[in-house]
């Protein structure tokens, strides 16, 4: 959708459009706090809407501080394109 989508219409896109796979980028660590709202609205979708789960993937120079681990409710995370395609690979 692009830069500084606000987690609302993000949500909304995803209600609506169903898309199989949803990436989110973010740049640096006092983006965190957002990231986490946004991940857990996404998360509540399929149980709010009836809809299919879609895929998370998160990027960003936001994992040179948090790690996979530490990032919730998304399916996978990506530091370059490479991994990126890897995680892609293994899920379509």
């Amino acid at each position: 959708m692009g830069a500084n989508v606000p987690s609302s219409s993000f949500v909304d896109m995803i209600r609506t459009k169903k898309p199989a796979l949803s990436l989110v980028s973010a740049a640096t660590p006092q983006h965190f706090p957002e990231l986490t709202v946004l991940l857990n609205a996404i998360t509540e979708i399929p149980q709010q809407f009836g809809i299919p789960k879609t895929i998370v993937g998160v990027g960003g120079a936001i994992l040179q501080s948090y790690s996979e681990s530490e990032i919730p409710n998304c399916d996978f995370t990506a530091s370059s394109l490479s991994e990126l395609q890897t995680e892609l690979k293994k899920r379509f």
